[in-house]
Order: C-alpha cells, then sequence, then structure tokens
C-alpha cells in the first residue's frame, strides 16, 4: 500500500475517484493500493481542486491546497 498526505485549508470534502473519503482536516492521511487516482476537493464557498495522482508502493503522495 502507499499512503495519501492532506493538507487541506480551511477544509475540504475528500473524493477519491468520486467516492468521499471524509473531510481534511480531521483526516491528515490515507491508504491506497497502488495506482491511479483522481483526487478532488470541495468545499462549499470555493471552486472544487482536482489533481490526479499516482500511488507506487510504500510510497507517500502528498496534497496540499489552500482554498482563497
Amino acid at each position: 500500500e502507499g499512503r495519501l498526505s492532506l493538507s487541506i485549508q480551511p477544509w475540504g470534502d475528500v473524493f477519491v475517484n468520486g467516492k468521499s473519503i471524509g473531510v481534511s482536516p480531521p483526516l491528515k492521511q490515507y491508504k491506497l493500493a497502488p495506482g491511479k487516482y483522481r483526487i478532488e476537493v470541495k468545499n462549499t464557498s470555493f471552486t472544487p481542486h482536482t489533481i490526479n495522482i499516482e500511488v507506487k508502493p510504500k510510497e507517500d503522495v502528498s496534497v496540499r491546497h489552500k482554498f482563497q
């Protein structure tokens, strides 16, 4: 497995390939199997942030975003 590390400000609903995995913060880490993923972070007051990532075995991938 790999690990997705999240740093979202002020907060955001996090989706992996369209599936909700929780709100960050408090969610800071999420385990993912190796592969390609579409990460979307939504905050009701701002435009959603979308990023495509690839997770490799035993790798940490960070997603940082500050809604402004």
